[in-house]
């Protein structure tokens, strides 16, 4: 019967992989998620006002400057800003229901 001498290794290497995956999970204490979270609406919420407003300059604000369009059953932008293009349909928010 031949031993397979390499899987306690790969399990160590698991195991070791599991807990740095879990680690910023579990190690960001649960007020810090609940202010992140309720920072993130908050932006989303701002964000989605500026568009419904039709306000280009406010909306492209929350673009970082190498961002990239991925626009469906279409190829990608080019990044930054420039090439996006906010009044094109896959742009748009979509309506909340």
């Amino acid at each position: 019967m031949k031993i397979n001498r390499s899987s306690p290794l790969t399990a160590a290497r698991f195991v070791s992989l599991l807990f740095l995956c879990l680690t910023p999970v579990y190690g960001q204490k649960a007020g810090t998620r609940a202010a992140t979270e309720r920072t993130l609406r908050e932006v989303d919420v701002q964000w989605a006002a500026a568009a419904q407003a039709r306000d280009f300059e406010k909306v492209m604000s929350y673009y970082s400057a190498t961002a990239i369009e991925l626009p469906p059953n279409e190829p990608p932008a080019r990044p930054g800003k420039r090439s996006i293009n906010p009044g094109r349909p896959s742009s748009r928010p979509q309506a909340r229901r």
